[in-house]
């Protein structure tokens, strides 16, 4: 039998139940915009699909954001998800020849139907920035959408993260963004890669290595953590620790030539190369120019390039004065970051150009 006291007891009204949410929350939270139950469904399954970042989520989430977008196609926060969720997916696996290209392009289509639908929603901004970074974009309109995206929502926890990325970024303001980034959301997977690429493009090795190792450990899923933490225990001289990560073929040859095992790393980078030149086109030959630039085979890391970007564009690289770019042949790194970018930016002209054009068809 209950006590008089809890028989009197009644819950609190709806109005004076309050809960003080986190920004992050909030944003997990929002609704999307959509006064549809079954979009607002998928779209909220979408998104959770998308923040956890591994190969099989992010396909899931195509599926589920497509099927929200097909419901109610006026949701911007929905069609800015899809766009991200295509930028990952063409990150982590190499489709069919050539449809890279157009793996962005819908990524790209997607973010710009939201930046259309509503220009005061952030996201859109951001993903369009996300995408440019990751497709050789040109920077000064990466850079752009990105700070836009900021203004209009400073605690964006991605945003900020992307924008310690770009090569616009001086290294001040990348480091600043990374840490608000981070301390937003420190458990994303999203934030710990963002971290660990930074790392690498402001060449701080140790940093790379203190973040990237235990993420590789942890998350051996995440193919992109376990090929960053290997050029960060590379550069670092730690290379049985780099070999032990069971990096790809082309990080591992980087590995080996640190640890003055030349002729493997060789013979490695020599198969890879004659792979590319045959037509293979898998994901992790983008990081063949970087490979070959730290290696010291200058004209060859270039003239891989301009084979690899008729299929891919390459991976983010180090700035100019990083490490592994310090060679005989190229003391600075500086003329292989700037050929590097122009054969990048060349190829957004002529093939992201023309693949957008063929998704708007």
């Amino acid at each position: 039998m209950c006590s008089r006291r809890w028989a009197r007891w009644r819950p609190p009204s709806r109005a004076k139940l309050k809960v003080a949410l986190t920004q992050l929350e909030t944003e997990r939270l929002a609704p999307g915009r959509t006064a549809n139950a079954e979009a607002q469904e998928h779209y909220l399954r979408g998104r959770d699909l998308v923040y956890r970042r591994d190969t099989a989520s992010v396909r899931q989430a195509i599926a589920e954001l497509t099927e929200s977008v097909r419901l109610d196609s006026s949701n911007a926060s929905a069609w800015a998800s899809l766009g991200l969720a295509y930028g990952l997916r063409t990150n982590q696996s190499m489709p069919a020849r050539d449809s890279i290209y157009i793996g962005y392009a819908r990524g790209l289509a997607a973010a710009e139907r939201a930046m259309a639908l509503d220009s005061l929603n952030p996201e859109g901004f951001a993903v369009r920035g996300y995408l440019g970074l990751y497709s050789g974009g040109p920077a000064d309109s990466t850079d752009a959408v990105l700070r836009r995206a900021i203004r209009l929502r400073p605690n964006y926890a991605e945003a900020q993260g992307w924008l310690a990325q770009a090569p616009a970024t001086p290294e001040y303001e990348a480091a600043a963004a990374m840490d608000t980034a981070v301390r937003l959301d420190p458990v994303s997977p999203g934030m710990q890669l963002a971290r660990m690429v930074m790392a690498r493009m402001l060449d701080s090795a140790s940093m790379g290595a203190r973040y990237g190792e235990p993420m590789a450990r942890l998350r051996p899923d995440l193919d992109v953590a376990v090929q960053l933490a290997a050029y960060s225990l590379a550069e670092l001289g730690r290379t049985d620790a780099c070999l032990a990560l069971s990096p790809a073929p082309v990080p591992r040859a980087i590995c080996l030539h640190r640890a003055g095992r030349h002729a493997e790393a060789g013979r490695l980078l020599s198969t890879e190369a004659a792979r590319l030149r045959a037509g293979a086109h898998d994901l992790w030959l983008r990081w063949l120019p970087l490979a070959l630039a730290t290696t010291g085979q200058l004209e060859r890391a270039i003239q891989s390039e301009r084979e690899l970007v008729r299929y891919q564009p390459t991976v983010p690289l180090p700035r100019a004065g990083n490490q592994l770019l310090r060679t005989s042949a190229d003391p600075t790194g500086t003329r292989f970051v700037e050929a590097v970018r122009s054969l990048n930016v060349q190829a957004w002209d002529e093939r992201v150009r023309s693949a957008r054009a063929a998704v708007h068809r």
